[in-house]
């Protein structure tokens, strides 16, 4: 069954033990204004918490600058523009494996225009987690693993006992760590490599 955004916000209810439910995003009332203002967030999240495949793509990025002709020492040899659409930067592709056996140096800057990425790579291709919404492309432990945390998320707002956030997170964890498992079948990526430092820490 394709996922759906009602679908994923009706099982983030009935994680809370909620009975009333909705039919369509644009319902209103309390409830779906609560899971309107925070499903956004939950995606975003859910996504940069671990690699998830269907959301990898790689892309070449748009050079902004070689710092060419200035005097002062530069700590980068190039500034590249930060790709549209994208949750996070997951690495620098320099080679075979080389992004998670040797990865390459580089960090987060910004102009005026917006976020760039600093690094010591020639004509630099990165491999990103792409913000995805179009809720029928989510494979089912991605569309479970956002519901659970939806679920932590809306807890304060709509639950009766406020003291179950604690176990929603547990279950968005469990959720993570099923999806980990079912992707080492998939690929030849070590699990615990594309796990992000948020996740790691909450284990």
């Amino acid at each position: 069954m394709p996922s759906t955004t009602v679908r994923i916000k009706n099982l983030a209810l009935a994680h809370i033990g909620h009975s009333i439910f909705i039919d369509d995003d644009n319902d209103v009332g309390n409830e779906p204004d609560v899971l309107n203002i925070l499903f956004n967030d939950a995606i975003a999240v859910v996504l940069e918490d671990f690699w998830w495949s269907f959301a990898r793509r790689f892309v070449t990025l748009g050079l902004v600058t070689d710092f060419t002709g200035l005097t002062t020492p530069q700590k980068w040899s190039y500034a590249y523009r930060y790709p549209v659409d994208v949750v996070t930067i997951r690495g620098i592709v320099t080679g075979a494996r080389e992004l998670e056996t040797n990865p390459a140096e580089w960090e987060i800057g910004s102009d005026d225009t917006g976020r760039l990425i600093y690094t010591n790579t020639k004509d630099c291709i990165v491999e990103v987690t792409k913000l995805i919404t179009d809720a029928s492309l989510y494979p089912a432990m991605f569309a479970m693993a956002v519901s659970w945390y939806l679920a932590f998320l809306i807890v304060p707002a709509l639950a009766k006992d406020k003291g179950i956030a604690g176990n929603m997170l547990v279950m968005y964890n469990s959720a993570l760590q099923t999806a980990e498992a079912k992707d080492a079948n998939e690929s030849q990526y070590d699990p615990q490599l594309q796990v992000s430092e948020s996740i790691r820490a909450r284990q």
